[in-house]
């Protein structure tokens, strides 16, 4: 069977049977969503500083988890008609 991640790739765990995994770019990725986003509540939307960097942060979270989920999906079909 091919790997299709990197060596460079972080192992994150298993589920459902998966191999989950992120390239170490995707930390600075999602840092620099973070602050964009934090930034975007203290400057545009008048939050306060830790209500900015507290929404950021779920922003951030919310993001992963839905595409894991999307991600999950592509997974089970595959899984579905074959594909291992």
């Amino acid at each position: 069977m091919t790997q299709l991640q990197s060596d460079s790739a972080l192992r994150l765990g298993r589920v459902g049977g998966l191999e989950l995994s992120a390239e170490r770019s995707a930390a600075w990725s999602m840092a620099a969503l973070w602050i964009s986003l934090s930034a975007i509540g203290v400057w545009l939307l008048g939050f306060g500083m830790w209500e900015a960097i507290l929404g950021g942060l779920l922003a951030v979270v919310v993001h992963w988890v839905s595409d894991f989920l999307h991600q999950y999906g592509h997974a089970i079909a595959a899984r579905r008609t074959g594909i291992r």
